[in-house]
């Protein structure tokens, strides 16, 4: 497995910058000899692409590559890694400072991702036409978490903000994407509901001071209970969940509808394609039940479980320990210090990225089939 992490990746990639244009025009075919060299898979997107809080071997796109390997392609799988913590898709072309990619940083874009990517394959010598599988997500960041959880935030808002994030950048993303890979099928996952009726009410405290800090969480529950005490005991939990499930119906419907449309400018632009080729671009759902939402009696999302040293909490994540001195050294503001400190929060856990495995690995062998080896053995 050739891996390489941001802080590596975005070190040489620079280097690399001149040769990227020479790749752009590559054609969409195939030769014999490519067919034989390594299969090249490329992961872009956010924390949840990048895998929050789990260790290298737990995440999704390691298990997919092993997949791939064994029963898809049957030869190596070549895995590069530029999804990173609270990437958002927009804007375009911004760039940051090296950071690893446990560290939440919004930048770089993920539309930067993609020109990162160019540039780091030309630096490879890999051609672009050579690069297989694309797995990409991205909009949450955009919106925000501290929306979707905010029982102030007005459904309209929450329906406007998926349409152009999910829906309209993710449809260009998707269209930079496909241009710049001639030869990749592509697959987006969606998202999920954060919170539902089975949360436990007595994580929401914590889970509201991780997102707004100490002061404005205090603040906003303050305002919650006398919501509550003119609305009901239960109205804060019920409306924190109408909001996830709007959230998660909504994310899903604009990102199907970015595939869609991605898909159709695609065929149109290869309007020379013999009839019946398959589109390339495909929507990846992810089934999550009310009692997988975080503090459901089956979460599927890492939690806060307690009170920081130094402050902050401290999240059930595999990767909270090794993520400490990282944020003190790459978050020399303290709030995001604090945040960095619990990243892994609401984030999917070994039960929600099992879910991500297998609903990705889904869409990508329905998009390369299994190679003939595979096929052989299983009979």
């Amino acid at each position: 497995m050739r891996h390489i992490d941001r802080r590596t990746f975005l070190g040489r990639s620079m280097k690399a910058a001149a040769a990227a244009p020479l790749l752009l025009g590559l054609r969409p075919f195939a030769s014999a000899s490519a067919r034989e060299a390594p299969f090249e898979m490329l992961v872009l997107g956010d924390s949840v692409m990048w895998g929050q809080g789990l260790r290298e071997e737990e995440k999704f796109y390691t298990k997919i590559r092993e997949a791939l390997e064994r029963d898809v392609v049957c030869r190596k799988v070549n895995l590069r890694v530029l999804a990173h913590s609270e990437a958002t898709i927009l804007p375009k072309h911004k760039f940051c400072p090296d950071a690893p990619g446990e560290v939440p940083a919004r930048r770089p874009t993920i539309n930067a991702e993609v020109e990162l990517a160019v540039q780091d394959y030309a630096g490879a010598g890999v051609p672009l036409g050579s690069v297989g599988l694309v797995v990409v997500d991205g909009g949450i960041n955009d919106v925000t978490v501290a929306r979707i959880i905010n029982f102030l935030t007005p459904d309209d808002k929450i329906v406007s903000l998926a349409r152009k994030f999910c829906g309209e950048a993710m449809r260009d993303l998707l269209d930079t994407i496909l241009r710049t890979f001639p030869n990749a099928f592509v697959v987006v996952p969606g998202y999920f509901p954060i919170i539902s009726e089975q949360t436990d009410p007595k994580t929401m405290n914590d889970l509201i001071a991780a997102f707004f800090g100490l002061d404005e969480g205090a603040k906003m529950m303050k305002r919650a209970q006398e919501m509550m005490a003119k609305r009901g005991p239960d109205w804060l939990l019920k409306r924190q969940a109408a909001l996830s499930a709007l959230w998660y119906r909504e994310s899903d419907r604009n990102l199907q509808r970015a595939v869609a449309e991605a898909n159709a400018e695609d065929a149109k632009r290869r309007g020379s394609a013999p009839p019946g080729v398959r589109a390339r671009a495909y929507f990846a759902h992810i089934p999550f039940a009310p009692d997988e939402s975080y503090g459901a009696p089956n979460t599927a999302l890492w939690k806060i479980v307690g009170s920081a040293p130094g402050g902050g909490f401290r999240s059930d994540d595999q990767m909270y320990g090794a993520r400490q001195p990282l944020c003190v050294e790459y978050e020399p503001a303290p709030f995001r210090r604090l945040v960095c400190k619990a990243a892994g929060t609401g984030h999917p856990n070994l039960r929600g990225e099992a879910k991500y495995t297998e609903a990705i690995l889904a869409r990508a062998r329905e998009a390369l089939g299994r190679c003939p080896q595979a096929a052989v053995s299983r009979r």
